[in-house]
């Protein structure tokens, strides 16, 4: 995540929002890489699968990306929201882009 880390911090990027598959594997490393790194990691649960179904298993995975800080949700609560233009300045480098 390091070039992506650099990326995120220089778009004054502050939360990251992971789904996908596997949420046991790819997604909670993921999400646990980004937590430790300091952002604000959400898993969009209802957008994930993990391979081990058991409840024991969502269970530990769950549990293990809690203790790094990642908060779970639900799709209906990813909202995302544009970015606040406040200045000229600001707008223009938007249509320089």
């Amino acid at each position: 995540m390091t070039d992506l880390s650099e990326h995120l911090r220089s778009n004054d990027i502050k939360k990251v929002f992971v789904c996908g598959l596997a949420l046991d594997y790819c997604v909670k490393c993921t999400a646990i890489d980004a937590a430790e790194k300091g952002y604000e990691t959400f898993v969009i649960e209802d957008a994930t699968k993990a391979v081990d179904q058991s409840e024991e298993g969502l269970k530990a995975t769950r549990r293990e990306m809690e203790e790094h800080g990642v908060k779970f949700i639900q799709s209906d609560h990813a909202v995302l929201q544009p970015p606040q233009i406040t200045s000229p300045s600001e707008i223009k480098a938007l249509q320089d882009s």
